[in-house]
């Protein structure tokens, strides 16, 4: 069967305008929130606490927070709207609740190991590390305690982000920042041996 060049050519060119498009929409987007990071930082952090109100309800975060989030995402972001209503960022606005398949996964692995994951993110994080950094100290710390990484990272998302996929562990650390990751881990942690404890 013959296929005419014609036809051919022009399928091709749409789905090259097609794909164009959408790059040049992310460009364009990223473009105006990396102006607006520089140049319009308040009125920017009144449209996402604005949004922060109409769809989350009362959030205590502070500016600073806000900020490293669209700086850290707005490779990611198409709208600010994104920022607040994209599944994959609900985590930002919220700290997550251990479910009861959580507590048993952490009764396979000792609880002790995580106090002292903590206690080693709590040093390493004082640097502010790439994201990069942070995998290799979790990779690190894995190896010295003969713990499978996978599952630990598994744990770890639960614990940051509240689900098992997602942003890779890493950046949603550096993302989160310091206090707030080290927050989440130990209340996590303390949220599991409560109710493993309560479950004995």
């Amino acid at each position: 069967m013959r296929i005419s060049c014609g036809t051919t050519i022009d399928r091709c060119l749409a789905n090259i305008t097609s794909i164009d498009t959408s790059q040049m929409c992310a460009c364009r987007a990223w473009q105006v929130l990396n102006r607006r990071l520089e140049n319009d930082k308040a009125s920017l952090l009144e449209e996402v606490r604005g949004l922060l109100h109409q769809h989350v309800g009362a959030v205590s975060v502070c500016d600073d927070r806000i900020l490293r989030y669209l700086d850290g995402l707005k490779d990611r972001l198409t709208s600010l709207h994104d920022l607040i209503s994209n599944e994959e960022f609900r985590f930002l606005w919220s700290t997550p609740a251990p479910a009861a398949e959580n507590v048993s996964e952490l009764r396979d692995t000792d609880l002790s190991h995580f106090w002292d994951l903590s206690g080693r993110l709590q040093s390493s994080l004082q640097t502010s590390p790439s994201s990069e950094e942070v995998t290799r100290t979790l990779r690190t710390f894995c190896q010295e305690r003969q713990l499978v990484f996978s599952s630990v990272m598994k744990l770890l998302r639960l614990a940051l982000v509240g689900a098992p996929r997602g942003l890779p562990v890493g950046e949603a650390v550096v993302l989160l920042g310091r206090q707030e990751s080290l927050d989440r881990l130990n209340h996590f942690l303390s949220q599991c041996r409560g109710r493993e404890d309560h479950g004995s």
